[in-house]
């Protein structure tokens, strides 16, 4: 199944990888994209087996069709 076309990066991760996150049952889902992001573009977390919360990041990129 194809993904939809988006119109930008940023319409990509909100209204796509923000709520596939939240589906695959991630907590805290963070936008951070801007200027003191550092390549990381959400924040989401989950729990380990000793229920310590376990951060993770994601950056996304556009493919641009030339």
């Amino acid at each position: 199944m194809a993904l939809r076309t988006f119109n930008d990066e940023d319409d990509f991760r909100q209204n796509w990888i923000k709520p596939f996150l939240h589906k695959l049952g991630y907590i805290l889902v963070t936008h951070s994209h801007g200027a003191d992001e550092h390549g990381r573009d959400l924040f989401f977390a989950d729990f380990d087996r000793f229920e310590h919360p376990r951060f993770c990041a994601v950056q996304a990129k556009s493919l641009r069709k030339k």
